[in-house]
């Protein structure tokens, strides 16, 4: 019975779920307070070890 119900009622707005959490992913990324962290992140994998290290980033302690 529970299955039945998921695949009727539930399985047609399985899209609109996602396409709801994307946008949300992207009002998140695109939001003006977010920006310097974001741009921090974009920056890591062009980041030396030795950088890292320098900086203090608790995983390398």
């Amino acid at each position: 019975m529970p299955s039945a119900f998921i695949d009727e009622v539930l399985r047609p707005f399985w899209g609109l779920w996602l396409m709801g959490i994307f946008l949300a992913i992207i009002v998140a990324v695109y939001w003006p307070g977010n920006r310097g962290r974001m741009e921090e992140h974009g920056s890591i994998p062009l980041r030396d070890d030795d950088d890292e290290r320098q900086e203090g980033a608790p995983w390398h302690r």
